[in-house]
Formats: C-alpha cells, sequence, structure tokens
C-alpha cells in the first residue's frame, strides 16, 4: 500500500493546496524524451482558463469521483476473487474427502494431483486478494484529501470573483447616477435660460437651482473617474494576479490526479503479474504493463485543456465613457448623452386605412318584406277500415265469427276525406 500523503507534498513548492506543481509539472513540461518520442503541448492554465472556473471545478469534482470509483471497482474484484477462492478450496475438500476413494492406484494418484495443483493455483491468490483490498482504502483516502483541497479552491475562487463583482457594480452605480444627475441639471440650465429671457421674476430662484444640480453632477463625475481608475487597478491585479495563481493551482491538482491515476494502474499490473496462475493471467500483465507504461501526465492535461480551454484574453482598461464638463464652466458645457429623438409613430403593416367604408357586397335592402309561403295542408293519418263500411240502411254490423250472431255494437265512423284527392 502507498501512502497518499505523497502526493500532496510539493516538490517545488508554490500556494498550491494540493502542493506544488513539484515532479508531475516536470514530467508534464519535459521537452526532451529518447528515440522517436514526441514533446507534449504546452499549457498553463492561468492563460488557458482565465474566467473558466465552472469548467475546472467540475472537471476537479469529477476526477475525484472517479478516483473513489475505480477505488470501488479494485474492492469489488477483491470481494469477487476471495469467493472465488473459497469456493474453490471448498470444492476440492469436498471432492477430496467424498470421492477421491472411489479411485485406485495411478488413477487416484493422478486425480489426487489434480486436486492438489487447483488448491495451490487458488491459494497464490490470497496476497493479490489482500493488495486489491489496500489499493481500494488508498484511492478513497486519496480521493477524500483532493475532495477537500478542490473544495477549498472552490472557496477561495468564489471569494475572489465576488470582490471583482462588487466593484464592476460599484462602476456601473456610480455611472448611472452621474448620468442622472447631468440629464438634471441640464434640464434645470435650460428652465433657468428660458426664464431669464422672458424676464420672469423667478428667473433668479431657477438659476440657483441649475448651480446647485451642477455642483452635485460635477461631484458625481469626480467619483465615476476616480471609480474608473481603481477599477482599473483591479483589472490587472485580477487577470494578471488572483486569477492566475487560483487558476495555478487548478493546475496542480489535476496533475496530482493524473500522476496519482498512473501510478496505482502501475501498481496494479505488478500485483497482475506477480498471481501466475496461467498463461492468460500471464498475458494480460504485460497487456496492463504496456498500456499503463504509455500514460503521460502532459499529454493527458495537454489534451484537456486543447478541448476546454476558455480562450478568454485579458479585457481593455476601462475608458471614460461620460464627461460633463469639458473646461468647468458650468452653463457652457453640452449634454453627453445628447437630445432624445422622438420616437416616430408605428406604421401600419396592413397599409394605409381606406377613407370610405367598404360597399355592401349585397344588394340594398328590400323596401318591404318578401310574402310568407302559405302553409301546406294538414295531412291525415287515418287507415282506412279493410273490411269496408256497412250499409247505410243496416241497423246493426254483423261481426266476422263462428256464431254468426249479429253484434250490437254501433258501426265505425265514417273515414274523412282526402283533401288532395
Amino acid at each position: 500500500m502507498f501512502e497518499a500523503s505523497q502526493y500532496m507534498a510539493g516538490g517545488g513548492g508554490g500556494s498550491s493546496p494540493a502542493g506544488g506543481a513539484g515532479g508531475f509539472a516536470a514530467a508534464a513540461g519535459a521537452g526532451s524524451c529518447g528515440g522517436g518520442c514526441s514533446r507534449a503541448p504546452e499549457y498553463d492554465f492561468a492563460t488557458d482558463f482565465l474566467d473558466g472556473f465552472d469548467v475546472l471545478s467540475k472537471q476537479s469534482e469529477a476526477t475525484v469521483k472517479a478516483t473513489k470509483q475505480l477505488g470501488s471497482f479494485f474492492g469489488k474484484m477483491s470481494d469477487i476473487t476471495k469467493d472465488y477462492v473459497k469456493r474453490i478450496n471448498s470444492l476440492c475438500a469436498n471432492y477430496r474427502k467424498k470421492q477421491m476413494r472411489r479411485f485406485n492406484g495411478s488413477v487416484q494418484a493422478a486425480v489426487q494431483c489434480v486436486v492438489d495443483e487447483l488448491e495451490k493455483v487458488s491459494s497464490s491468490q490470497l496476497q493479490f486478494i489482500t493488495d486489491l483490498h489496500d489499493l481500494k482504502k488508498d484511492a478513497w483516502v486519496f480521493a477524500k484529501e483532493q475532495d477537500k483541497q478542490c473544495k477549498l479552491l472552490v472557496h477561495s475562487y468564489e471569494k475572489m470573483s465576488k470582490g471583482w463583482k462588487q466593484q464592476l457594480d460599484c462602476l456601473k452605480r456610480s455611472k448611472d447616477n452621474l448620468h442622472k444627475l447631468s440629464k438634471e441639471a441640464k434640464s434645470m440650465d435650460n428652465t433657468a435660460t428660458k426664464k431669464e429671457g422672458k424676464g420672469n421674476s423667478d428667473a433668479s430662484l431657477a438659476r440657483a437651482k441649475y448651480n446647485t444640480a451642477d455642483g452635485k453632477a460635477k461631484a458625481a463625475e469626480r467619483v465615476y473617474h476616480d471609480l474608473i481608475r481603481q477599477t482599473n487597478e483591479r483589472l490587472v491585479a485580477y487577470y494578471e494576479q488572483e486569477q492566475p495563481r487560483i487558476l495555478k493551482d487548478f493546475q496542480s491538482l489535476q496533475e496530482t490526479h493524473v500522476g496519482y491515476h498512473k501510478q496505482i494502474l502501475e501498481q496494479y499490473a505488478n500485483q497482475l503479474g506477480s498471481v501466475h496462475v496461467n498463461y492468460t493471467w500471464g498475458t494480460a500483465s504485460e497487456a496492463v504493463s504496456s498500456i499503463v507504461g504509455r500514460i503521460e501526465v502532459g499529454q493527458d492535461i495537454a489534451e484537456f485543456v486543447q478541448k476546454s480551454r476558455t480562450g478568454v484574453t485579458e479585457p481593455p482598461p476601462f475608458q471614460v465613457e461620460l464627461v460633463y464638463s469639458d473646461s468647468g464652466d458650468g452653463g457652457s458645457s453640452s449634454s453627453p448623452f445628447g437630445s432624445k429623438p422622438s420616437p416616430s409613430p408605428p406604421s401600419n403593416p396592413f397599409g394605409s386605412a381606406p377613407s370610405s367604408p367598404p360597399s355592401n357586397p349585397f344588394d340594398s335592402a328590400p323596401s318591404s318584406p318578401p310574402p310568407k309561403p302559405p302553409k301546406p295542408a294538414r295531412l291525415s293519418c287515418a287507415v282506412p277500415n279493410p273490411f269496408g263500411s256497412p250499409p247505410a240502411t243496416s241497423p246493426e254490423w254483423r261481426s266476422n265469427n263462428s256464431s254468426g250472431r249479429p253484434s250490437h255494437r254501433p258501426p265505425p265512423p265514417p273515414s274523412p276525406t282526402n283533401p288532395f284527392e
């Protein structure tokens, strides 16, 4: 097991919470290598990630989480391998106890050798199980420490950026105040001038109000110019000193993460090679060792920088945008804002309105309503008698029955006539 504290100690000093760039920074910036090795692209978080706090914060949090998950992977591998060894040993013990006596002579000796060798193979992994468990604990300790350092950097950056935002807000309020007071002074000057031209009795009072407003506007102008100077000084400190310092700390943190990942994977590859189970495990050890040996700290960091750099450069100094007075003459200064253009009425998107109302597409209304159609005659729904009506002279109507006796019921009334016949 190797201590996570060795990654926290910086090799070259510096203010990084995770230690100075040290050996990892030296490896990242190494410019010479033997053979046909290509030099890793150079990077500098202090210039590549200006105003890129969100990118670096998310990257650092993701890297810490990835380190912890890598430790969990080693831990699960240890648990599964431990269960495998336990099952193999149990299988061999039960088989030796219950089934071995069924064989005789040389066959029994051969089967005994198979069981014994299988137990040796499984027992050879006990140290590998312990090493995997240690890798898990070490990765978790490292991730916990790096998570603390990441949160400290986030706190420092937020505190620094908060001060810069407050400076910009102060400058904006000063500019808005100058804008407001200068407009009021200009309006009062125009009012006083008009009253003086007309000889009004309150012209002197209007001029006194203007003089007061003029003094306030000039004072606001001086405050605004002072804040411009202070903000420019703060801008240089923010983009050339404060922000680069914290960005360097983020760079050191990322280099420490990648360097740790390389070293823990190298240790796993060595542990894997020490478990001589069969040819497949030996081949796996060689493959992992070959891949891990090609990990380049500088190259990995440079690729991340190439994909994620903000491209932000130091902005130009702030310039004076509002000038209330040039020569100090209160009444002769022109408005720095100009006259507000009167808005023109919006054009009709459907063209000009018609001069006369639209004509009636129908003919003029008739002078008298049209006559109503006549109502149709009511139809009769009476059903004709299928047996016919009895003779008018017959006093009785004989029913069609088997007895042939006369019926004393009155005859049915005659059917009404059809009015359309």
